[in-house]
């Protein structure tokens, strides 16, 4: 299990014992998002510092830091089949590729802060912002439908 707070830390819990073994510090603020990959040890998370770093489970140690956002990354959405994921925040939306980190694709979002992404089987990116609203776009061209 990994939770992320407002002390600018996750934290992997030992879910048979409940007890912690990293404390993944690196973050100047609080992060909002983790996701995790079945097939890596790695941990993605996403902080209020604009920030998306990349995570060694076994060491606990920051391999990567993404800083290309211009605003706190609020939301990340793993695919569930190619090794990419997708990144908001009030800019935009930004797909990059895994365990590399390079971004593949930005999208222009709704104008508001984006609070949440999801994924479905058939290529849809959601986000919902502060506004109130969703808009739902093609994963692979980033056509907002």
């Amino acid at each position: 299990l990994v939770t992320g707070g407002r002390d600018a830390t996750a934290r992997v819990w030992d879910m048979r014992t409940k007890n912690q073994v990293h404390v993944l510090a690196g973050h100047a603020s609080t992060v909002d998002d983790i996701i995790c990959q079945a097939d890596e040890p790695q941990i993605i998370t996403a902080s209020h510092d604009k920030m998306i770093r990349f995570w060694d489970i076994r060491s606990g140690q920051s391999t990567k830091a993404l800083t290309q956002h211009k605003s706190g990354v609020r939301a990340l959405a793993n695919h569930h089949q190619e090794h990419t994921f997708a990144s908001a925040g009030a800019d935009r939306i930004r797909i990059w590729k895994q365990p590399e980190g390079d971004q593949l694709r930005s999208v222009d979002s709704h104008n508001a802060i984006i609070n949440s992404l999801a994924l479905n089987q058939d290529n849809v990116l959601v986000s919902g912002g502060d506004n109130g609203t969703l808009q739902f776009y093609d994963w692979k061209s980033g056509h907002c439908f």
